[in-house]
């Protein structure tokens, strides 16, 4: 557990951490003496804010006293340096051999880069939407290997008199006269 990639935390039943692992010590920029022994309301802030420290414990006292799991649930953290983290996160009880709970098992993941990135990637999608749909040039895109119209904005709508619902599907090569199919192929 010491030195997998991901973050290890083990909680005892009062939701007191007895375990971290170096991962989460290290994204997290504390010590094992910053955690150990401690509840989240203990730690936090500056490690959480309020509003997540009520959300996390209240799952953590819900988790412990009912021994369901959560999993790939996500949460803010404050990391090295002051850093906001975003964190995916799964946990389970653990028992002992007559099922009495213990306390939990939690293992974390930063996705801040996966977050990161599915942002940007968003915005990029919303800005070529915008530049498609609100261009006064007709545009079509195409399937090269198949010639399938795949998308079609308003101006190509126009210029060729089909709505976009007709022109998606259709072969590129039906837009042009049926004797040069060749010369635009």
């Amino acid at each position: 557990l010491k030195s997998i990639p991901d973050g290890v935390v083990i909680l005892d039943t009062r939701g007191r951490f007895v375990y971290a692992n170096s991962t989460t010590l290290k994204k997290l920029g504390r010590r094992e003496k910053d955690l150990i022994g401690k509840t989240l309301s203990e730690i936090s802030p500056p490690f959480m804010s309020p509003a997540t420290v009520k959300i996390m414990s209240g799952r953590i006292k819900n988790r412990l006293e009912t021994g369901k799991s959560i999993t790939n649930a996500e949460m803010e953290v404050l990391g090295k340096g002051g850093n906001l983290r975003q964190m995916s996160y799964s946990a389970s009880v653990v028992r002992d051999e007559k099922g009495k709970i213990l306390g939990e098992l939690v293992f974390l993941r930063d996705v801040t880069d996966i977050k990161r990135m599915q942002n940007s990637l968003k915005e990029a999608e919303e800005k070529y939407k915008a530049i498609f749909e609100k261009a006064y040039d007709a545009i079509m895109v195409a399937d090269v290997k198949t010639g399938a119209i795949i998308d079609a904005n308003k101006s190509a709508e126009k210029l060729v008199g089909r709505t976009r619902k007709e022109l998606i599907g259709m072969n590129r090569l039906k837009l042009h006269p049926h004797k040069k199919a060749n010369y635009y192929k």
